[in-house]
């Protein structure tokens, strides 16, 4: 007699199937080739790397009260389980400010276990879909004055895990190193799952990008330049080429700078933001590239960049130096056609110029 073995995908997705029985879309769960099955067995090398015991500051007593505060809560939150706006409501106006009076994440780990708890969704053994649900919550709430904490993300991973979502473990994985700066880590895990997660490859080569942007690596610059070259040509992303004009402005390479520069121009990416276009202005006058920061002006003032007076502060004081005073007068003319009114320090620039080469006449 000869049997058929399923397939390792037929097996997860039956194993799936049981678990959620009431589910009629269970393909976010179910890995789509072996390639992503083979990745489920780099999983608990990707959270080893990451996981750590978590340890609270507070002693005892403070978390017997953050349990009882998060208790109510939690049994509202199961009761509500299947309405995914009540839970949403819920989430807005009472967990929001606790979560804030816990900075290190204490609440939110606390809650995750609160759920997990609960006799209901035990037998039903929907605990992972509703965690998934509070904890996406969080991350949604998460900014720079309220950031994510590793053992906030370590039970998201976790969670993820217990669906068997690897790609969406790597998320999480990949958005906390992005936000903790644990380089090494952060390299070590892009090495585990780069393989593995094919149709997210660009997303975590964007986010090792971030990574090197936000380190002090002294190889940064070749990792971010080799990584680009991995990106499709027509995945063009404006954010990411500002954050490599910023990470070439901070080597103050000049070179780099206007390649990324070029790009952005070519691909009609409007920069507003002042102090990207100050650090760009930065860089042209350490590497006194007056032709360059001349060329970059107009083109940013066609395309509709945020022009501000530094820019043309920057041309007088180059002009300047250079005793081109005429010039350096026209840049009055080119400020006025901006809307740029001369303010004080305009007007000390052409007063020092004009002491240094002698135009005396000029000062009265």
């Amino acid at each position: 007699m000869i049997l058929h073995r399923p397939s390792t995908a037929t097996h997860q997705t039956l194993n799936l199937i049981s678990i959620f029985p009431n589910r009629t879309n269970l393909a976010p769960l179910v890995f789509a080739s072996q390639n992503r099955c083979l990745c489920a067995n780099a999983f608990p090398k990707v959270i080893n790397l990451f996981t750590e015991k978590a340890t609270s500051s507070s002693g005892r007593m403070a978390e017997e009260e953050l349990s009882s505060k998060l208790l109510d809560l939690s049994e509202k939150l199961v009761d509500n389980r299947c309405d995914s706006e009540k839970v949403g409501r819920l989430l807005e106006s009472k967990v929001g400010s606790l979560i804030r009076s816990y900075s290190n994440g204490s609440a939110m780990v606390e809650l995750l276990y609160l759920l997990k708890s609960w006799p209901a969704l035990a037998l039903e053994k929907s605990w992972p879909v509703l965690a998934l649900e509070v904890f996406n919550w969080r991350r949604k709430l998460a900014g720079e004055d309220f950031p994510m904490t590793s053992e906030e993300y370590a039970k998201g991973i976790t969670i993820a895990g217990r669906v068997k979502n690897v790609d969406l473990a790597v998320d999480f994985f990949m958005e906390c190193y992005a936000h903790s700066g644990n380089l090494e880590k952060m390299e070590k895990t892009y090495e585990l799952v780069k393989n593995c997660v094919n149709d997210q490859k660009v997303q975590l080569i964007r986010t090792m990008i971030c990574a090197y942007y936000k380190s002090s690596d002294t190889d940064r610059i070749s990792k971010n330049v080799k990584l680009m070259t991995l990106i499709p040509e027509d995945d063009y992303r404006p954010w990411l080429n500002v954050l490599l004009i910023k990470t070439y402005v901070q080597e103050n390479l000049l070179e780099g700078m206007e390649k990324s520069i070029r790009k952005a121009f070519e691909q009609k990416t409007i920069v507003m933001l002042v102090d990207v276009m100050r650090s760009i202005i930065r860089t042209y006058f350490r590497s006194n590239a007056l032709n360059s920061l001349t060329n970059f002006v107009k083109e940013a003032e066609n395309l509709g960049w945020r022009i501000c007076r530094s820019l043309y502060h920057c041309k007088m004081v180059m002009y300047s130096s250079q005793n081109c005073l005429e010039e350096m007068e026209n840049v009055l003319e080119e400020m006025e056609k901006c809307n740029l009114d001369p303010m004080k320090k305009t007007f000390l620039i052409m007063y020092k110029a004009y002491s240094k080469w002698g135009q005396r006449s000029k000062l009265e």
